[in-house]
């Protein structure tokens, strides 16, 4: 196997479902095959000692425009003493300037990770898609997260033989009852029907069309409690519009959950609702957290777009929606509420789905192979 190191400003102990992709796909290779260079964090020596592979912890970016020109040089200095064979690029740009760089002055092959909503903020900038264009091109194999990035990816010019789909996969969450209980009493939702949404408070993840279908779905279920777990930039916005519809009784805003917590989140919920959407520049690339909730064996209310029909297998393991439409949202929330069977046929799916498909031992493999097969 050859050794490979990732470079990224994506990392744990930051948060996100980039930082977790990466750490659960290095982790299932072997940890002498694979090395992190990533930037420091508040608290990464906690996470870096258990790691089973070497994390190393440098300011990769400089302070003065532009941050990614000595990248390059960076890596060079880490390869001295960790030597490796193949580079893994976490971020298109600004990292790939530096990977395209290494392969044009050393000829050391790169292979570089794209996510969906890092091409569509390349289209923002003419330059940025120029450069992004021949980043791609120049890999020796381009990973995407999804078939729709995928698509993207071929747009910027990526090479049809030469790309990936290597899916995330969710992390194993140990489930404590006594968890369960300590959140069912600190949101009172003893006897109530529990919805929740995990995700970042932007835009594209539809919390505002919830909003608008909740009133509905409150008519046919009046106990439904909405449970919205995370934090962001629409987080203001988001708490007034439920103070305006009078629905303070029927949400509960909580800020990003550790991981004990957020498994009794959706151990206590009914069914999880997210109504992402595609924007001019900005989709849901994926869409971990149906998996996540799949496998805790929760039905999904999912909007379609974007890479989120890998994720949901519409009419199995959820139902997909037209997340622009409230009364939609509203309509296929109330049919799992009302219909226990189905909720437990689609959260049944979903976990055998997680448990089949979406294993990091499976993607890893795929991704040595692909690597033996397209890296000199």
């Amino acid at each position: 196997m050859k050794r490979m190191l990732l470079v990224t400003l994506d990392f744990p102990p930051l948060r996100g479902g980039v930082a977790r992709y990466y750490a659960g796909l290095l982790g299932a290779f072997p940890p002498e095959s694979v090395a992190v260079l990533a930037e420091p964090a508040p608290e990464d020596e906690k996470f870096d000692v258990v790691a089973p592979y070497r994390v190393i912890r440098k300011r990769i970016l400089g302070r003065l425009w532009p941050r990614w020109k000595w990248v390059w040089l960076r890596i060079m200095r880490v390869r001295r003493r960790t030597p490796f064979e193949v580079l893994l690029v976490g971020q298109v740009l600004p990292l790939g300037y530096a990977a395209l760089t290494l392969r044009l002055l050393f000829r050391i092959s790169y292979v570089v990770f794209v996510h969906g909503l890092d091409l569509l903020s390349a289209r923002r900038s003419p330059w940025k898609r120029f450069w992004a264009e021949r980043i791609l091109r120049g890999a020796s194999l381009v990973v995407a997260n999804s078939g729709w990035t995928k698509a993207r990816a071929l747009e910027f010019g990526a090479r049809d033989g030469r790309i990936e789909i290597i899916h995330p996969c969710p992390r194993a969450r140990p489930l404590d009852r006594g968890s369960v209980e300590r959140i069912i009493s600190r949101w009172n939702l003893a006897g109530k029907r529990v919805i929740l949404s995990v995700g970042r408070l932007v835009s594209r993840k539809g919390h505002d069309m919830m909003i608008e279908a909740l009133p509905d779905i409150i008519r046919s279920h009046p106990s439904v409690i909405w449970i919205v777990v995370g934090d962001g930039p629409e987080g203001e916005r988001l708490r007034h519009a439920v103070s305006k519809r009078a629905l303070a009784n029927h949400v509960v805003f909580t800020n990003v959950l550790n991981d004990e917590d957020l498994a009794a989140a959706y151990a206590a919920a009914d069914v999880f609702v997210l109504p992402t959407r595609e924007e001019e520049y900005d989709a849901e690339g994926f869409g971990l957290v149906f998996l996540e909730a799949g496998a805790a064996g929760v039905s999904v209310v999912a909007g379609r777009g974007g890479g989120v029909d890998e994720a949901v297998v519409d009419g199995v393991t959820g139902l997909l929606i037209d997340p622009r439409d409230p009364i939609a949202i509203a309509r296929a929330v109330n049919r799992i509420l009302s219909d226990k069977e189905l909720a437990r046929r689609m959260g049944d799916s979903g976990r055998s789905r997680v448990e089949n498909h979406f294993q990091w031992l499976q993607q890893s493999s795929k991704l040595e192979s692909s690597i033996k097969q397209t890296v000199s």
